[in-house]
């Protein structure tokens, strides 16, 4: 494996690579060329320093031709020198990586550490085209040599749009697809930024994408006279963009519309899968307070959870070994009682953080005051130091007397404090390092997440990579511009316990670019999104008796007052290890291959890879948290609790799915639902039920004023039985589907 400089500034592997050190390479010129007998020779790689890195580039049947070497030292810019070996672009010759044979997909990039970085992430073979200008000549190569194969043209981002122009008129050629990465240049950098996972999901997400709607279009689009099934792309083009006839050749009735967003329903809570204990709780806090089910049964894991953190790990194998924190969100309207589920099951942890904080407040005081008397003392040293250097006397002894002194000084006490309910990710990390190393966030604005303008800047990328290594159980290091005042955050335990409304989630969504996805931020959570229960809730009188309340209160606080282990140097929590027992851990793996295999092309899960890819580690979470509830920090989690975690995730898995289809929608949807609310509001007012294209461009809403968007989302509509195009001389129709304007 080679480690040259750019290759680990790239942070990518050698691939088809040579290393050569400048100055040998530079004992070689270049042949004239006969065509231009006057040139001077050439020093090869001139003016290149240290370690060079040479990629191979190859013709499409293997033969070598050509190579591209890389200087060993950057530029001013941190970029790194190019130099081409012989004439790739006249021999059709291209850095190539991964298996040719009989590709069903093969994704093209501008660079060789793009290549790398995709090939890394997919294994899907890959080719680099070695600029945009090559980009097309390799599309229309690729797809010569192999037909079958989905083109995929894995384009920069440039700031000027000349890589992602280039990427489209290469992809539009072959029929293929462009992927595009956003917020970052190119696909290392995105590697490099968020990782190779997010590289993964970033082109099978757009692959996904394509083979379903060209999916839907087959279906959608009636096979010609022949029995072909003709383009639907270029059937719908013609109809909006060359001022086609969509009326002509079609039904003059109309069939039933298609929704824009196919809504799933939502199924009940899986409460039979609920350790008993657990199950009647939730039972008796829903039969008083009338709430959702999910939403009680998120707030006693979310307790639960807090109570237990900080004293185990879970292994879910000999490596896998991690923490057992869960993040857990509701999506609910203002009124549905979440305070009032989290109070019922948190009042008592409420209770005992406040005892701990005022205990914390006495024990500061007396630390004050030792380190008021120890700073007068240090203070005094350093001015008999200063004196006796003015008169100059020795100062041996006194210099002697600071450092034993500051071998003394009088250690902070660490807080004991747990529960915060709402707070900033700076605020966050500062608590964790100066109080309890095991802590809790409730909060039913969720403004650690969805306020504030951390999560509205450029600072969002950091706080969530932030939380997410809450999550995980890694470590985070908070710099300051004072080095003296970093703070490395190790071994701490996160509980995230959230409430949002509906319009608040999308928001974030949308305005986090893609982040919140890409960087798997929301696939840590374990997402609710009950229906509501208002206006069924009539009084109830309080229980005189709260029996299953009371044993979940004397549970906790058990396991609450069971005593940290904490590294008193980093105060990182050092939590014993909870394996699985044989039967468990083959329950646990049956679950991880069955959720696997759905995020096949085609599969259940598809539509939230990120979330399913995080299913197996919570379902281990959840069941190390039922076994220590029932049976304390020893012995191996049965699988009974395995499949009890294995049953509540596979609910929380369509939760996601139905969360992610429906509120956090591609722009594409995004478009789709917004000139359909806007043509429908449009022809109700008018007592219409068409519209001429021209005064759509001239009216409808700014963000699909551009002819692209636009001809695009009409397309779509058109694909869904909502609107006809129908052509009337030069000018063109939007015709409404009735059953729109039904009221």
């Amino acid at each position: 494996m080679l480690e040259t400089p750019y290759c680990m500034t790239k942070g990518i592997s050698s691939h088809n690579f040579l290393s050569i050190a400048a100055t040998d390479i530079q004992r070689f010129t270049l042949p004239k060329d006969p065509s231009e007998p006057d040139k001077r020779p050439v020093t090869v790689c001139y003016g290149f320093e240290g370690v060079l890195t040479v990629a191979i580039l190859e013709t499409l049947d293997g033969d070598i031709v050509a190579l591209q070497a890389f200087d060993g030292v950057p530029d001013v810019k941190g970029k790194y020198a190019r130099w081409l070996i012989g004439k790739p672009v006249l021999m059709g010759a291209y850095y190539r990586l991964g298996e040719f044979a009989a590709p069903s997909v093969v994704l093209i990039t501008e660079g060789i550490a793009d290549a790398i970085s995709c090939y890394e992430a997919t294994g899907y073979p890959v080719l680099a085209a070695i600029s945009k200008s090559q980009l097309l000549n390799a599309a229309k190569a690729v797809k010569g040599k192999y037909p079958q194969a989905l083109i995929v043209m894995c384009g920069d981002n440039d700031l000027d749009g000349g890589g992602e122009d280039a990427a489209i008129a290469a992809a539009q050629a072959v029929n293929g697809l462009v992927v595009i990465p956003e917020g970052v240049k190119d696909f290392n950098d995105l590697h490099q930024v968020y990782g190779l996972e997010v590289v993964k999901m970033t082109i099978d997400a757009a692959i996904d994408k394509m083979v379903t709607e060209r999916s839907r279009s087959e279906k959608a689009v009636p096979p010609s006279q022949d029995g072909t099934a003709p383009n639907s792309d270029n059937v719908a083009s013609e109809s909006i963009a060359d001022g086609g006839n969509g009326g002509e050749g079609q039904s003059d009735e109309w069939q039933e519309p298609d929704p824009i967003i196919n809504t799933e329903e939502n199924e009940d809570y899986p409460l039979e899968y609920l350790p008993d204990p657990l199950r009647l709780l939730v039972v008796e806090i829903v039969e008083y307070l009338q709430c959702p089910v999910a939403m009680a049964a998120n707030a006693v894991l979310a307790a639960l959870s807090l109570s237990i953190q900080g004293l185990v790990n879970v292994a879910r194998d000999n490596e896998l070994i991690g923490a057992i924190s869960l993040f857990l969100m509701v999506i609910a309207e203002s009124g549905e009682r979440k305070s009032a589920c989290d109070s019922l099951v948190t009042g008592h942890i409420k209770e005992l953080d406040k005892k701990r904080l005022l205990a914390d407040m006495d024990i500061l005081k007396f630390w004050q005051s030792d380190f008021d008397t120890w700073t007068a003392e240090r203070d005094g040293l350093i001015q008999a130091i200063k004196n006796l250097a003015k008169s100059g006397e020795s100062t041996q002894h006194l210099k002697d007397s600071l450092k034993q002194l500051d071998q003394h000084k009088p250690e902070k006490p660490r807080g004991t404090t747990m529960m915060y309910e709402d707070t900033t990710v700076e605020g966050l990390t500062k608590a964790l390092f100066n109080n309890s190393p095991s802590a809790g966030i409730f909060s039913s604005e969720a403004g650690v997440v969805f306020g504030g303008h951390g999560m509205n800047s450029e600072s969002a990328m950091r706080n969530m990579a932030t939380l997410n290594k809450l999550w995980d159980g890694g470590d985070v290091i908070a710099t300051r511009s004072d080095i003296t005042k970093n703070m490395l955050i190790t071994g701490r335990r996160l509980t995230l316990s959230l409430a949002t409304q509906e319009s608040t989630v999308r928001a974030f969504f949308d305005g986090s670019k893609g982040l919140a996805r890409g960087t798997g931020f929301g696939a840590r959570f374990l997402i609710a999104w009950p229906k509501s229960t208002q206006g069924t809730r009539l009084y109830k009188t309080p229980p005189s008796h709260w029996p299953h309340k009371n044993a979940f209160i004397q549970r906790t606080n058990e396991l609450l007052h069971t005593l940290l282990t904490i590294d008193e140097e980093t105060g990182a929590l050092q939590p014993v290890t909870l394996e699985l027992s044989g039967s468990a851990q083959t329950a646990w793996i049956e679950f991880y291959n069955d959720t696997e295999q759905e995020l096949r092309i085609g599969g259940e899960l598809t539509d939230i890879k990120d979330v399913t890819s995080k299913a197996a580690d919570n379902v281990a979470r959840m069941a190390a948290l039922f076994h220590v509830y029932e049976n304390g920090v020893t012995g191996h989690i049965s699988e009974a609790h395995i499949i009890s975690a294995n049953h509540l995730m596979a609910w929380y898995l369509m939760e996601s799915k139905r969360f992610f289809s429906e509120v956090v929608l591609s722009k594409e949807l995004r478009h789709a639902v917004l000139l359909d609310n806007w043509l429908i509001q449009h022809c109700q007012a008018h007592e219409v039920s068409e519209i001429s294209t021209r005064t759509i461009k001239q009216f409808c809403p700014n963000t699909l004023r551009d002819k692209t968007i636009l001809d695009d989302t009409l397309k779509h509509l058109m694909e869904l039985n909502r609107v006809k195009i129908v052509k009337d001389g030069k000018k063109k129709q939007v015709h409404l589907n009735p059953k729109l304007l039904e009221v």
